[in-house]
């Protein structure tokens, strides 16, 4: 195992330019040795963040390549929940090759679904993706066709790292109980699976193992690192403003004044995390009036692609700097505060965003977590009755000093179990049983007809629900010859117009945003006008959607690719599920999105 740290060493010394001397814990030789041990199908590994998990995974796949240990597997797909943290981490592993001399043997992808003329499929020695992009291209349901056999035949011969599990837990605990049937096609396949969270709940670990283990089928050992991460301290502060007269002028006048003292005490940079992108928007613009001279980023899931990425670049370029942001800010950033506000949330949420302060030795770091009326109310829209046992834990005498021990250490395991009891997952799943029971019977039935095609109604339109019980769209801000096509097409009674230029990808791409429609369980086959507002486009008495799909057609005996602007009327019903593919793009009304001067404000109201 000492060329396996050698390796680690080497990394973190690289990636640092050797201003940080990794340490190794003792977690280490555990953990390779379950990893490398093939009797062994599933590793459940919980570790603080900041205990260098990423390199961890990384040595034993790159060691091969090393000649320092036998080929194990072809591949490593790692997959995370969001595609900046996608992003990151493929520049991150790519330095990581380039350091170690491997660039050109070993060949690192980001696969998410983006309108591109090439798409790998999954394709490279490691990959990585989302868990949208992973789930959708192991069914099939992929733009340009569908394609089994590829990523299958890829797929069988992996180790698959799925990371940040904890992001995939959702308000009606849909996804956790979809995931164990995506981990058994996985298995069955072939794939040897790490699953990796700072705050996994323990219902989670338990319900994996009780499907996965029965009958002695499949081998899951969990990984429980106890050692503390090495960082800074952190002090922990609840600010209860609830009965206020007015909440909202009295949350923002309480965050500004927390700022203006810390600033004044040296501090420089400051992180503001609110529950909505309402609540931040709103929060960014009164900090923007009121401090003036300092650098304020507003940051959030619904701005246009290439806008995020430059503000996510800008923060590494200010030495003093306010970061307004909302749960996008709980993973993968990886950047040093010295300072947060934040709304409360549940406690994993809330121990992932503490995490983002005092992350070196040495570091001393403070929290402020504000609970108001205005705040609660938007919050339960998210978090449901979760947000009401994170409420009652907060009013715990000392989860102050729990929570400052819990960035640390996973030792919070207790709290996130009280969190998220068995008895209040039961509660709150009880409405979606019977259509997580007819999504898993696809799933588990998928390996035993992987050439047949979903055709039949029901089984076609559950299939958007593989990842969450909801609709992720993917939306983008047309401008340009983008704006021009989808106008013409409005005043044309004509439904499709084609184009054959393909630069204008690179306008879609740059423009995209996300957009996450939640469904009812009672309402699974239509959409009503009112969850799809941002992407109707009213014309006289008419209403419709614009979407952009790539196709294949024949032309002079070849294949060519042609992007179709498409037009789909909505009724007084709404939209039919039917209608609305996930590898499609769809246009954003720009009315919708807004600016502050010329600055991006985003996707702010969705009604």
């Amino acid at each position: 195992m000492n060329d396996l740290w050698g390796i680690v060493e080497n990394l973190v010394i690289k990636y640092h330019s050797g201003k940080i001397k990794p340490y190794k814990y003792s977690y280490l030789n555990e953990f390779w040795g379950k990893i490398l041990n093939m009797d062994i199908d599933l590793v459940i590994f919980r570790a603080p963040s900041g205990i260098g998990k990423t390199e961890a995974i990384l040595a034993p796949f790159l060691a091969q390549y090393l000649d320092i240990i036998e080929r194990s597997w072809l591949s490593l797909v790692y997959v995370l929940p969001t595609k900046s943290l996608v992003n990151a981490m493929f520049w991150r592993i790519s330095k990581h090759v380039d350091d170690l001399g491997l660039w050109g043997k070993v060949i690192v992808t980001l696969d998410y679904g983006e309108p591109t003329l090439i798409k790998p499929y999954l394709e490279g020695d490691i990959v990585i993706t989302t868990y949208d992009t992973l789930i959708y291209t192991i069914y099939g349901l992929r733009s340009w066709g569908r394609h089994y056999r590829l990523p299958l035949g890829k797929l069988s011969t992996s180790l698959i790292v799925m990371d940040e599990v904890q992001l995939l837990q959702d308000i009606n605990w849909f996804t956790p109980r979809i995931l164990i049937s995506h981990l058994k096609t996985l298995l069955r396949l072939g794939s040897k699976i790490v699953l990796m969270s700072a705050t996994i709940p323990d219902v989670i670990v338990e319900d994996i193992r009780k499907e996965l283990e029965r009958g002695g089928r499949y081998n899951v050992d969990v990984i429980n690192v106890y050692e503390e991460a090495r960082r800074g301290e952190l002090s922990v502060e609840v600010r209860d403003l609830r009965d206020s007269k007015r909440s909202d002028k009295s949350v923002r006048k309480t965050i500004l004044n927390i700022i203006k003292d810390a600033l004044s005490n040296g501090l420089s940079k400051v992180l503001v995390v609110m529950n909505t992108v309402g609540r931040a928007s709103n929060i960014f613009q009164y900090l923007r009036n009121s401090l003036r001279d300092t650098n304020i980023i507003l940051l959030h899931s619904r701005l246009r692609r290439n806008v995020r990425k430059e503000r996510e670049l800008k923060i590494r370029n200010f030495k003093k700097l306010i970061l307004v942001s909302t749960q996008v800010i709980e993973a993968g950033l990886d950047y040093n505060f010295d300072l947060i506000v934040t709304d409360a949330s549940p406690i994993d949420s809330l121990i992932q965003r503490l995490g983002r302060v005092a992350r070196r030795v040495g570091d001393k770091g403070k929290a402020y977590i504000i609970i108001d009326d205005d705040g609660i109310e938007s919050s339960n829209a998210i978090y449901g009755p979760f947000m009401s046992k994170a409420l009652e834990m907060l009013s715990a005498s000392n989860i102050t000093k729990e929570l400052s021990k819990a960035v640390k250490s996973i030792s919070s395991t207790a709290l996130i179990n009280k969190q998220y009891s068995r008895e209040l997952i039961k509660e709150t799943s009880k409405h979606t049983h019977n259509v997580v029971s007819n999504i898993k019977g696809l799933i588990e039935g998928f390996i035993g007809n992987v050439f047949e095609a979903y055709n039949d109604r029901i089984q076609s339109t559950l299939l958007n629900y593989l990842v969450r019980l909801g609709i992720e769209l993917r939306v983008f801000y047309p401008e340009g010859i983008i704006k021009e096509k989808i106008n013409e097409l409005l005043t044309k009674s004509d439904n499709e117009l084609q184009h054959r230029d393909l630069s204008i990808l690179n306008i879609i791409h740059n423009n995209m945003l996300s957009l996450s429609i939640s469904v009812r369980s009672k309402t699974l086959f239509t959409l009503p006008e009112s969850a799809i507002k941002p992407i109707i486009f009213d014309i006289g008495n008419m209403k419709y959607i614009i979407c952009v799909d790539i196709t294949q057609e024949k032309e002079d005996n070849k294949k060519k690719k042609v992007i179709k602007f498409r037009k789909i009327t909505i009724t007084d019903k709404g939209v039919k599920l039917a209608e609305i593919k996930p590898s499609m793009y769809y246009a954003l009304n720009p009315m919708y999105y807004e600016f502050l001067g010329s600055e991006d404000l985003g996707l702010i109201k969705l009604r």
